[in-house]
């Protein structure tokens, strides 16, 4: 069977017009016109419905178009992976971020991209990053408008679609508490659940998150509706954080930051808190070179996070409520 026959039926099947469908597909009307005939004949039904004045589509066409949509859209996607692993043609990187990876892991890995992208094979690439939360994003990358998506948080054990998509777990980071200088809790050396008194700042705290709190704190988190107030993005958490009592949770890499920056102290959980990484990707979907080489960017970013000096000094103290100053 000759595809751009079912193309040619795609586009009168939506377009319902053989001008129209003709002028898009640049053919002549008879030429079209002679493909469909020949479709008919070798699927032996009927397609159209013909008069001087429309074109209707038949039972048959109607029950066949969806299937045949479907096969153009895989031969679409077919043909742009085939040229994207021969290097012939880069095109999009398309990466799908939560807040917290769009706030720490992501930049550096761009970063890294594009000092490797400069002068390569592969300069040509045009990254892009969409940010959401993680049910969006996994729903973008079933219907592959995103390459990958990169995960921040405490918990990943609850993935939607886990069967179709491949996990790749990161080197995990310490989360410390942020607060602003001489916040009243530092000043008074405050016992941990003091902590929660306070108003809370984050991004998006998912639910599958609390399963990695021990209690009491699990308990009194999820009592008070925790977090208190949701913002778009750790920079715009971290903004109010300084300008006022409330307080937020973050990986290390992110705090060391903000403290560098002034302005923030910086204390540990009264428990063992880790921020995890993580890239999914669709099992049955191959990568382009770009999406393999920001995969690579992302975990060594991920191992350098992990292995950061101040990052080993931290751990020790970690099993209670320290003011950490570097």
């Amino acid at each position: 069977m000759d595809f751009r026959r079912l193309r040619h039926f795609e586009t009168l099947y939506r377009l319902k017009s053989f001008r129209l469908a003709a002028d898009e597909l640049s053919l002549t009307h008879s030429a079209l016109s002679k493909s469909l005939r020949k479709l008919e004949e070798e699927l032996d039904l009927t397609l159209f419905d013909r008069t001087t004045r429309s074109v209707v589509p038949t039972r048959a066409a109607d029950q066949l178009a969806g299937q045949i949509v479907r096969m153009i859209h895989e031969a679409d996607l077919l043909t742009r992976e085939a040229r994207m692993l021969r290097g012939a043609s880069m095109g999009a990187l398309v990466v799908g971020a939560e807040p917290v990876s769009m706030d720490t892991l992501v930049p550096r890995a761009l970063a890294t991209l594009a000092a490797g992208l400069h002068g390569s094979a592969h300069e040509g690439v045009r990254p892009t990053v969409q940010v959401g939360d993680e049910r969006g994003l996994v729903d973008r990358l079933l219907l592959r408008t995103i390459d990958l998506v990169v995960l921040g948080g405490l918990d990943f054990s609850a993935i939607p679609f886990e069967d179709s998509i491949t996990i790749q777990r990161l080197a995990s980071e310490p989360s410390v508490i942020l607060t602003r200088r001489d916040h009243p809790l530092i000043a008074g050396a405050a016992p941990p659940m003091a902590y929660i008194d306070y108003p809370w700042v984050l991004p998006a705290f998912p639910g599958n998150n609390f399963l990695r709190v021990p209690e009491p704190y699990r308990s009194e988190m999820v009592r008070r509706g925790f977090p208190t107030i949701i913002l778009e993005s750790f920079g715009a958490c971290l903004d109010l954080v300084r300008r006022s009592d409330v307080v937020m949770g973050a990986p290390l890499s992110f705090g060391l930051a903000a403290q560098e920056a002034g302005g923030i102290d910086m204390v540990t959980f009264p428990f063992i808190a880790e921020t995890g990484y993580a890239i999914l990707r669709l099992r049955n979907r191959s990568l382009s070179p770009a999406a393999h080489a920001f995969a690579e960017a992302l975990a060594q970013a991920a191992r350098s996070a992990a292995s950061h000096a101040r990052v080993a000094e931290f751990r020790g103290r970690q099993r209670g409520t320290t003011l950490y100053t570097p």
